[in-house]
């Protein structure tokens, strides 16, 4: 992934994310990029006014880059309020996975359990 798809993906971010539980917005300072993988962007967002938290997953598709940096901006800005939409993952739900993540031995055992 370029430099400029994840300036493009965190710029909307910050324009059009707010806190699910109070409403802040974003700031630069909140978002932390946890990692990309082929054409995805995993992004943490913290809100600096309640400390809930919540993951972002941004996705391009590369090889169709038929997409205008205006169009690009306009369907991520459709998938942020779409997540907004949805329940919100909390601390605990995060950390019991992270637990049983731990406990696994191989994939088999993950999907096992």
């Amino acid at each position: 992934m370029n430099y400029f798809i994840i300036k493009n993906i965190v710029e909307t971010t910050l324009t059009h994310f707010a806190c699910k539980e109070c409403g802040a917005k974003a700031t630069e300072q909140n978002i932390h990029i946890l990692g990309t993988a082929g054409n995805s962007l995993n992004m943490e967002v913290i809100c600096q006014e309640c400390q809930a938290s919540g993951v972002i997953k941004a996705e391009m598709n590369i090889m169709g880059i038929n997409t205008s940096p205006a169009q690009f901006t306009e369907q991520l800005k459709k998938t942020v309020e779409e997540t907004r939409k949805g329940e919100a993952i909390k601390d605990a739900d995060i950390m019991k996975v992270r637990n049983d993540l731990q406990k696994v031995i191989s994939v088999s055992d993950l999907f096992n359990s």
